[in-house]
Order: structure tokens, then sequence, then C-alpha cells
């Protein structure tokens, strides 16, 4: 090979090199950016449920729970002129107002009794809770209070009970291609020890869907409802089980 092709040949691999190295230097500039939002993303991740929970100051250990009872939950409509935040009147918990549509409590009850049956909880038959809530319910005055859960509890002979209200059932308006108006759901949940009404776990959860490319890091609520606009009740089994799934206490094997 003469002098001159292996000048040329060097001249090459040193342009190549050149070429690779601003290459990677290039990549890194337009990659940090669009990692570190990933970061960013993956920790947005654990908002993007709707749930969240209360401290509670609780006088002894969460433990294993037997005989649970769900009461039904308590549909605290809008009335005019309130304002945009409200309060749950159980939990202390802060919502946005919305309207409930009828039937919304009997909704989110009965998926609490389904999930927690499903987990393996154990639970008080739907028809004799009833008949204890509504006598007891009755004697307070109409009064829907932990002080009320614990009462039914002890009559049952539960170890627990789930109370709760819901602040806002809203169902879709249009098609689950096509919706004009999104489902929306908001309530809270609380585990009330029988023995002294005291608050075992408490929760909430808010959420209105959005389309996925209006906030792609929300990906998990749109697969959890079949990659389409949801209604009321789908919404509301995503909270169930998303409040199901962080909860500390468990049934009793």
């Amino acid at each position: 090979m003469s002098p001159i092709g292996s000048f040329e040949q060097d001249n090459v691999r040193s342009a190549i090199r050149r070429l690779s190295s601003f290459s990677i230097l290039l990549l890194l500039a337009f990659s940090l950016p669009f990692i570190a939002s990933c970061s960013s993303m993956r920790n947005d991740l654990s908002q993007k449920t709707g749930v969240s929970t209360a401290v509670l100051q609780q006088s002894h250990k969460l433990e294993g729970l037997g005989l649970v009872a769900v009461l039904p939950f308590y549909e605290d409509r809008l009335e005019a002129g309130k304002e945009s935040v409200r309060t749950c009147r159980l939990t202390n918990l802060n919502f946005l107002s919305g309207t409930v549509e009828e039937g919304g409590g009997e909704v989110v009850t009965e998926t609490f009794r389904n999930s927690l049956a499903s987990r393996g909880f154990k639970l008080v038959s739907k028809d004799e809770t009833a008949e204890i809530f509504n006598k007891l319910l009755a004697e307070s005055g109409g009064e829907y209070s932990l002080a009320l859960a614990a009462k039914v509890g002890k009559a049952l002979k539960a170890d627990a009970v789930v109370v709760g209200s819901v602040m806002r059932y809203e169902d879709r308006v249009g098609g689950k291609m096509a919706a004009d108006k999104p489902a929306s759901a908001a309530f809270s949940v609380v585990f009330v020890h029988s023995e002294n009404a005291e608050a075992l776990w408490t929760a909430k959860f808010e959420k209105t869907q959005k389309a996925l490319f209006s906030d792609i890091t929300d990906y998990k609520t749109f697969f959890k409802g079949g990659m389409v606009w949801q209604r009321a009740g789908q919404l509301t089994q995503i909270g169930v089980d998303n409040i199901l799934e962080v909860m500390p206490l468990y049934p009793v094997r």
C-alpha cells in the first residue's frame, strides 16, 4: 500500500472517531432531559391512583380482621350554593364538589363488598347488616357516624365495620369510544373498630377520567378501564381496587 493510501485511511479513521464521539455527545445531550422526565414520570405514577390516606393516631397495632360488616355508603349530595371544595363528615378529607347520581352509594357499597370478599375477608350477610343498620340508624335519629358503625358492629359481633361517603358519582355522557363528558367518582372509606369506634384505617379515592394523551402518565387507569371511556361503575371498581391494594388490614385465615 502506498504512503498516500495509508495517510488517507488514517484520515478516514480519525474522521469516523470524531464523528462517533460527536454522535455520542449529541445523543447524551438529547437523552438526559428525556431520562430525567422519565424519572419524574415514575415518581408521579404513585400519584395517579386517585388514592390518598389519612394519618391516624392508633391506640393499638393493626391486625388481621375476622368478621367484617359493610354498611351502606352515605350519599353526600351537593346542595345549591355549596362551595367548590367540601369536607367529608366521616373522615375530614376534602373533595371537589360534584353531584351524586341516583344509585351511586349502592354501587360503591356493593363494589367494596364484592372486592373484600374476593380478597378473603369474611363478611356479615347483606340482609343481616341492613336489618341491624336500619334499626340502629332510626334509634340514633338518622345520624350516620363512626359511633353508629361501632354499634352496628357490636350487634353483629363483627371485628370491624366498613363505612364511607360518596362525594361524587357522575356517569359519562356519550359512548365508550367518544364521550362528551367523562365519568367521575369520589368517595371515602373508613374501617371502624367495633369495640371502641376507632378508625383503623381511612382512605379516599377521587378521579375524573382523562384522555390518555392529555395525561400519558395515567396509563394504568386507561388500561385498567379497558382502553375506553369508562362508566362511573368501572371507575369506582378501579378506585376500590387501588384502595385495597395499599390497605394495611388483612383477613384472618
